[in-house]
């Protein structure tokens, strides 16, 4: 019996990140998601964790990103 092949290809696990500054941000958390989403899919990822800052500003360390900490934690 000839052995058969699936087709269908695995997803890429994948996190995302979002980041929010206090209104100073023209595209909202909710946009993000659905970005990064649209992209996943794209790319054949499948988001599996998903982090977030919100009210922080783009000019903040890692010190006060406790989203983008956890990513970098969850990472290792």
């Amino acid at each position: 019996m000839a052995e058969r092949h699936s087709t269908k290809k695995s997803l890429l696990p994948a996190a995302e990140y979002v980041r929010m500054s206090l209104g100073m941000q023209e595209r909202s958390p909710d946009q993000q998601r659905a970005e990064i989403a649209a992209l996943a899919e794209k790319e054949g990822c499948q988001i599996v964790h998903s982090f977030s800052d919100e009210a922080v500003t783009g000019d903040s360390g890692p010190e006060e990103r406790p989203g983008f900490r956890a990513m970098l934690e969850a990472a290792q």
